[in-house]
């Protein structure tokens, strides 16, 4: 896990190179960051097949220390990257991309792809809000290529020659106002040409927003999403194409309470082609967000809640241990604590679970 460690959002300064990584299997911090005077702004890390840890991260023209509350609205203007392993620790920090506002947050860039031969793909901010940038590395080599479509909750899937880019951006040349619809694009080679956008769903009045794209062991394409559902209401929504997104299944529809763009959708996949999906249960109201589980396979299952106890700050994460277990992260307070004053603390948890998704939690 890589993240920020802010303490407060106050009038505090935020801290010097605040990165922080753990193990969260083990429950230990696994390493310092990467030398430099560096601020590491909305870390990304994924660990390729040979072990090797590859970080991305953001910087600002002006890297002094700031105000945590300013901490998220301070323009991004380059991108950064390191590796890591344990026999040469870090690799010298490299910037990838520069530009005057780079579209670079929690939510805006897509999950790395990690290749059978240890190599990644990983889509990054491009030089325009119309323009994602593809790195990837080739026997420790790394090479940048132009994704000719932007919007917002890019993501990329796909395996080897074969990868799919899924966003959301407003419809052109609609008759009607538009607003968020989903789109895919594909490439068969890699990455160096693509074949003109798919639009998936179009929006309307009512936006997609957190979108995810997931890739199958079979093949098959699968796309969630937080769906406004008018009057302040949303559902997590659902549709799949088994012919590479030439055609796409009805939409399945979930309804949760969250409002539409605050739900921090998370998702990740099993080995049974079942989707988990991870959101803010807004039910008790904005200050008590609790943490919402759903299981996709075939249908919907859930919604439940996880955790209750705990309200819930952030975005919350997991990811896949084995075949039937999952490690859930996750920023929260007690329950009944005074939300201003109690403190927020990281929590992980070990969740089983079988083809109706997760059924009990072992700490």
């Amino acid at each position: 896990m890589v993240g920020n460690d802010i303490p407060f959002f106050d009038a505090s300064k935020v801290r010097s190179r605040p990165l922080t990584i753990w193990d969260m299997q083990n429950g230990v911090r696994l390493v310092d960051p990467p030398p430099g005077a560096f601020t590491f702004r909305f870390p990304k890390a994924v660990v390729n097949s040979k072990g090797r840890l590859y970080l991305f991260w953001g910087e600002t023209s002006n890297p002094g220390l700031v105000e945590a509350f300013r901490w998220q609205t301070i323009p991004i203007t380059s991108i950064w990257w390191a590796t890591y392993d344990r026999e040469s620790g870090w690799s010298k920090p490299e910037q990838v991309i520069a530009g005057s506002l780079l579209d670079w947050s929690s939510v805006t860039s897509a999950e790395a792809l990690v290749g059978e031969d240890g190599d990644i793909a990983f889509a990054l901010p491009g030089s325009s809000r119309q323009t994602r940038t593809l790195f990837r590395t080739t026997a420790d080599r790394w090479h940048l290529t132009p994704i000719p479509a932007g919007g917002a909750y890019a993501h990329l899937a796909g395996k080897g020659e074969h990868l799919f880019f899924a966003y959301v951006d407003a419809a052109v040349g609609s008759r009607q106002s538009d607003v968020n619809s989903v789109f895919m694009i594909r490439s068969d080679n890699g990455g160096v040409t693509w074949k003109p956008p798919i639009l998936v769903s179009r929006s309307g009045l009512l936006g997609a927003y957190e979108l995810h794209l997931v890739s199958m062991r079979d093949g098959s394409l699968h796309l969630v999403w937080v769906q406004d559902n008018g009057n302040g209401s949303s559902v997590i929504r659902h549709v799949s194409s088994s012919n590479g997104g030439t055609r796409w299944s009805p939409p399945q529809d979930l309804p949760i309470i969250a409002a539409p763009g605050g739900a921090s959708l998370a998702v990740s996949s099993d080995q049974c082609s079942g989707i988990h999906v991870l959101y803010q249960d807004s039910q008790m109201g904005p200050e008590d967000m609790r943490l919402g589980y759903a299981y996709w396979r075939s249908r919907w299952i859930g919604p439940n809640r996880l955790f209750p106890k705990y309200r819930v700050g952030g975005d919350a994460a997991f990811n896949r241990i084995t075949d039937n277990r999952i490690l859930v992260v996750f920023l929260a307070q007690k329950a009944g604590s005074e939300p201003k004053s109690a403190a927020w603390m990281l929590y992980s948890q070990g969740l089983s679970g079988n083809d109706g998704g997760l059924t009990h939690a072992r700490q």
